[in-house]
């Protein structure tokens, strides 16, 4: 019985978790370039995700967006980048999770592509509003 109500509690605690959304932040950039991340005017520490909760996520550390990440369908990490002085090293993956080319990855998943080059857009206008 008391493995039930510890299950149960578990479920209650992740329906109710509460996911921050890029929309939910204030950026500034920064003039290294760098994006700087406010929550209630406090640098926000944290992962953020772009309007779901399994396409797209960005991850911040005291207040300045270190690394993003693009998810396959099976939710494998697609694409990964790093922001490194004023650039963005990029890492690119198939299903399996195994690290392809740039090219590969184009020609392997096309649309997954376009949606990504689209999402990172849309980022970038929400970044520099």
């Amino acid at each position: 019985m008391r493995k039930i109500l510890y299950f149960i509690f578990l479920l209650i605690c992740c329906a109710c978790e509460h996911k921050t959304y890029v929309n939910d932040l204030v950026y500034e950039v920064g003039n290294k370039g760098e994006i700087h991340a406010y929550k209630d005017g406090a640098n926000y520490t944290g992962v953020v995700w772009y309007n779901d909760h399994h396409f797209c996520n960005l991850n911040i550390k005291k207040g300045i967006v270190r690394d993003f990440s693009f998810f396959h369908d099976n939710r494998k990490k697609a694409m990964s980048g790093k922001f490194k002085k004023g650039r963005i090293e990029m890492t690119f993956y198939n299903e399996a999770g195994d690290k392809i080319s740039q090219k590969n990855f184009e020609t392997q998943y096309p649309e997954l592509f376009l949606n990504v080059k689209n999402t990172t857009a849309e980022i970038d206008q929400i970044f520099r509003k």
